[in-house]
């Protein structure tokens, strides 16, 4: 254990910079992994610096080369005056609770509840080596996550993105602050699973190397960091070159707001059009995420490719909304744009829906609801690497448990966030692959994946799609990932929406 005092800060991280490079030496772990260590340590040492009324440091590193922990025990000093209910901001909370004591905490209990502050049990003392302590208090990121997700509190959000710079954020498993009675134990574990020899070997493109470092996603404070980071995006997008961009808040009864913000993309070639050929494009992200910049890009490509107008429903999201409000909402948005063309200056009879991994289970949806409902059915549906299948119990959602961007565990773990009413919506809410019958659809295109945890239902579904009488085209790409359109110079990708547009042009034809 190294012992830190202020004014000699600069001697002493030289000194476990030291103890760091020993440490990774002797657990056989490599050297990008000891500079995570540096930085994450780095970090840790200047927010115990920030949190004021902290006395005493000590730093340790523990771990059996999978997980290793980084600990710094705080003495506290002993404020008695701190009101939790006045803190704003993950960052004031952590620095604030650093610099607190036990007696304090204890005091402001149910305030403290409120910012994820919780009775440490057994287990967890146990694991951090106190297990003869009896009382003790516990924060963690995901606790303050999981108390307050659906609250939005004014002037928090700037907090939020700061933090989403952060290194812990970034690189860490789990971010803990035990409160003792006679200290505090700041603790940061760093997972080591991901080192490159103990991953299984895939045929993955080289095109698509950048994709394994999109982080994975797995936990609802992740999920917050994404939607600050994208969701200003539709208020910052600007038209691209040769086509113009409109703005429309379409009716949606469903929504909250009763509408819904839509993006459109215009090419001039059908702009004085009253009846354009349209393109409704579902974003994908689980249901949790906002259009991400790929998103915008597809979009525009498919505009330029395909000489449709393409509108892009900025739908609400879980865990605020729950799926099936997502396929509500895009089926009013499909409904008006049938019931109302004229205002939107296009076809009816010639919307195309399409949609990418959940975007795709919308689109799917979508267009079984408009046959059994008796509306007209879209011009044809293009299913993007798609999410079709709630049963989870394909070969490859267990064989795909590690691949870059989306995979099983990555699945898994997005199905504790985001809850669907499947007793309202067996059929077509959420998993339009139990549905009875897929006779009468319209011309559907479906794109998989090669090394996607979704890839086997993306085929069973074109599979059934075929025996039952419709017209299908199958498009596997390989040495792909899960969302490969993000590698926008790989020529695999090019050739994918090239595939795509060809199929749109066809049916216009």
């Amino acid at each position: 254990m190294i012992i830190i005092k202020d004014g000699n800060e600069t001697e002493t991280f030289e000194e476990i910079k030291d103890f760091t490079e020993k440490y990774t030496k002797k657990q056989g772990l490599g050297s990008r992994d000891e500079m995570h260590i540096n930085l994450v340590m780095e970090e840790m040492m200047e927010i115990t610096r920030l949190s004021g009324n902290v006395n005493d440091r000590c730093f340790n590193i523990d771990g059996d080369g999978h997980l290793c922990a980084l600990t710094m025990e705080l003495t506290p000093g002993t404020l008695q005056d701190i009101s939790f209910e006045s803190l704003s901001g993950v960052s004031q909370k952590l620095k604030v609770l650093l610099g607190t004591s036990f007696e304090t905490v204890e005091m402001n209990e149910k305030a403290a509840e409120e910012i994820g502050v919780r009775r440490a049990d057994k287990e967890t003392l146990l694991e951090m080596d106190c297990e003869d302590v009896e009382e003790a208090y516990l924060w963690t990121l995901d606790s303050y996550n999981m108390a307050s997700f659906n609250k939005y509190i004014d002037g928090d959000e700037e907090d939020w993105v700061a933090l989403s710079a952060s290194i812990l954020s970034a690189l860490t498993k789990e971010v803990r602050v035990l409160i003792l009675k006679g200290c505090i134990l700041f603790s940061v574990i760093l997972d080591f699973d991901s080192k490159a020899g103990e991953k299984k070997s895939y045929g993955i493109s080289p095109e698509f190397a950048a994709l394994s470092k999109v982080p994975v996603v797995k936990t609802r404070f992740q999920v917050k960091l994404v939607e600050l980071m994208y969701k200003g995006l539709p208020k910052k997008v600007t038209a691209p070159l040769g086509m113009r961009l409109d703005r429309f808040e379409i009716p949606v009864p469903t929504s909250t707001k009763g509408q819904i913000e839509t993006l459109v993309y215009v090419p001039f070639a059908v702009k004085d059009k009253k009846d354009a050929p349209v393109i409704l494009f579902l974003h994908g992200g689980a249901n949790l995420f906002p259009a991400l910049p790929y998103h915008y890009k597809l979009a525009e490509n498919l505009a330029k490719k395909t000489g449709c107008k393409v509108m892009l429903p900025m739908y609400d999201l879980a865990p605020y909304r729950q799926p099936p409000v997502q396929i509500k909402e895009t089926f009013e948005v499909y409904t008006e744009l049938q019931n109302n063309p004229e205002k939107y200056a296009i076809d009816p009879g010639k919307i195309f829906v399409i949609g990418d991994s959940a975007g795709g289970t919308m689109a799917a949806a979508i267009t079984l609801l408009a046959r059994d409902k008796g509306l007209k059915m879209p011009k044809g549906t293009l299913l993007l690497y798609p999410s079709l299948d709630m049963r989870f119990k394909t070969d490859s959602m267990n064989s795909f448990s590690d691949v870059p961007v989306i995979n099983g565990d990555s699945i898994s773990a997005i199905r504790k966030i985001v809850h669907s009413d499947r007793e309202e919506g067996l059929k077509y809410h959420y998993s339009p692959a139990e549905v009875e019958s897929l006779s009468g659809l319209c011309p559907m295109y479906v794109e998989t994946a090669e090394f996607d945890a979704l890839h086997d239902e993306g085929v069973e579904f074109a599979k059934r799609l075929k025996e039952q009488g419709n017209v299908v085209t199958l498009n596997e790409t390989r040495g792909t990932v899960h969302a490969f359109d993000m590698a926008k110079d790989s020529s695999i990708q090019r050739a994918a929406v090239d595939a795509r547009a060809d199929f749109i042009k066809g049916l216009l034809n």
